[in-house]
């Protein structure tokens, strides 16, 4: 969940608020998809980049954060007004559970390490301070349990723990400090899905039309990371065009052949610093939860080439996996080098959303 204040100069629209002064939820309202005013959400959470300084920021006069970092209140629920909270539950199924069943309490047992998503490009991590952050949160934690932390990421979230622990932590502080990792759905070598959506746009769970979140997504380095990549594709057509298929090593090209010359830049910086730490062991316990029940889109058919266009899309491959990542993928932890502590695979029978819902996990 993210919240804005704002103090804008220029808006799409007359009617478009220019000034907000406190912290006010963003993303998810779904008011502000209603359709005269979409246009001014998508203006207000769209990432910009730059291509000669491979920086990333928001809308001239924006401000966005993550929610409640450190609670519950940024990830119980995309939207928390009623009755759209239970429609957009995300991760409240789980926290519940853990809170009535097993006794943990918000903010003493039990944290939040919220992160605005739109800018968590892999190769600024280090630098944007959401490894920082997630330091002060780890220690807080020991302090008030005495004991080492279990870190938890769902989707985008066990590839942004391992990233942490591979690449930030001193081994004498994560001994210290972390008890293990789990991961929920964790896509380790990325998703032909982050292609599309980038490519096309999605409707996700939201509604807003495809060509509105192309615009929103086509700019976000964390949708670079998400992208195909590693051993596991090697070879494998992500997207294809009458022209030609686009491996996971062709996918610079591909947004090069497809006039989003920001998107190839950002892959650039991306790929290879992704390659670099991929294969790095995160050197705690580890507890993989994964599901290869669903089928799992894997290549795309594109007939109107690289550009997308307005006709339709088809997926002309497929792979076991959960619905959203591909056994390719979720199975990518089998290339990390080996380490000491062990590292436990847990598959389970539910697709990559209702991970979060499901008795089983």
């Amino acid at each position: 969940v993210l919240e804005t204040k704002m103090h804008k100069t220029s808006v799409p629209h007359a009617y478009c608020e220019k000034h907000i002064k406190d912290w006010s939820r963003i993303w998810l309202s779904l008011p502000e998809l209603a359709p005269d005013l979409v246009d001014c959400f998508v203006d207000t959470v769209t990432v910009h980049y730059d291509i000669n300084t491979n920086n990333y920021h928001n809308t001239k006069g924006v401000e966005i954060q993550a929610a409640d970092f450190g609670g519950m209140g940024g990830l119980y629920s995309l939207d928390p007004a009623f009755p759209l909270k239970a429609e957009t539950i995300l991760y409240g199924h789980l926290i519940d559970f853990l809170e009535k069943k097993l006794g943990y309490v918000e903010r003493e047992t039990l944290f939040g390490a919220t992160y605005d998503w739109r800018m968590a490009a892999p190769d600024q991590l280090e630098t944007n301070g959401m490894f920082a952050k997630l330091d002060s949160l780890v220690e807080e934690a020991y302090t008030k349990t005495g004991l080492p932390v279990y870190l938890m990421g769902h989707s985008m979230g066990a590839p942004f723990a391992h990233m942490y622990l591979t690449t930030h932590t001193p081994e004498a502080w994560k001994q210290k400090y972390i008890a293990g990792l789990i991961t929920l759905g964790g896509p380790f070598g990325g998703a032909s899905d982050a292609t599309e959506y980038s490519l096309c746009g999605t409707k996700w769970r939201i509604p807003i039309s495809m060509e509105n979140m192309k615009a929103i997504m086509r700019h976000m380095g964390s949708v670079a990371w998400m992208m195909p990549r590693g051993p596991a594709f090697e070879g494998i057509p992500i997207v294809s065009t009458p022209q030609r298929n686009y491996t996971a090593a062709d996918l610079q090209q591909l947004y090069t052949d497809g006039a989003s010359p920001e998107m190839a830049a950002i892959l650039s910086h991306v790929q290879p610093f992704v390659a670099e730490t991929s294969f790095l062991p995160p050197g705690v316990p580890t507890y993989i939860v994964y599901s290869l029940n669903q089928t799992t889109s894997l290549t795309f058919f594109e007939p109107e080439g690289p550009t997308c266009g307005k006709g339709p899309t088809s997926m002309i491959a497929t792979r076991p996996g959960d619905g959203t990542v591909p056994d390719l993928s979720l199975l990518s932890f089998k290339y990390w080098k080996t380490q000491p502590q062990p590292v436990v695979p847990i598959q389970v029978s539910t697709d990559h959303v209702a991970m979060l819902s499901d008795p089983e996990v």
